[in-house]
């Protein structure tokens, strides 16, 4: 546990103790920033259905709020992986405001949803905005870049494509 998961534990537990003190501390958008916290930790512990509640509670206080829709789209995602919902509210979230948390969450559905390539480019988007956000970086660690074809001109699904770029990487030139 990292010193800023410490802090945030911590933060929820107090405005858990003190509900009060939770709805006046709040974020730029109006939504109580103790609500956000609790939600991002669910998110991480994996329970993504508590998750989903807290969010439409958390919309309830500012209902254009982007990064609780592009949270509420993961979550959507993550309970259920084909939900054309989930994908339409992140974009929209990402429309709204381009920031590198919004794409990482747009990437985490696209790949949820089987479109990786849709995925790569999203996080590949938020890196340009924020080239050290780490949750992105560790998901190309985890979904890994492809080279482009040897051949730009051949399909990627080319059997001349294939081989060469496996001779190419068995030898070390690629």
């Amino acid at each position: 546990m990292t010193t800023s998961d410490a802090f945030t534990d911590r933060f929820v537990i107090v405005n858990r103790k003190n509900p009060e003190r939770a709805a006046r501390v709040s974020s730029q958008r109006g939504i109580p920033q103790g609500l956000l916290v609790s939600i991002r930790m669910e998110m991480r512990e994996g329970r993504f259905e508590n998750a989903r509640i807290s969010l439409q509670q958390a919309l309830s206080f500012d209902r254009k709020d982007p990064l609780c829709r592009a949270l509420l789209g993961r979550c959507k995602a993550e309970i259920k992986p084909d939900c054309a919902d989930a994908v339409m509210l992140c974009e929209s979230a990402v429309s709204a405001l381009s920031s590198a948390e919004t794409f990482y969450q747009l990437g985490r559905v696209y790949l949820l949803n089987g479109r990786r390539g849709d995925a790569a480019q999203a996080f590949e988007e938020g890196l340009a905005i924020n080239p050290t956000y780490s949750p992105i970086l560790r998901e190309f660690e985890s979904i890994g870049r492809r080279r482009p074809p040897v051949f730009p001109f051949l399909s990627r699904d080319s059997l001349l494509n294939k081989q060469v770029g496996r001779w190419l990487a068995r030898v070390g030139l690629r």
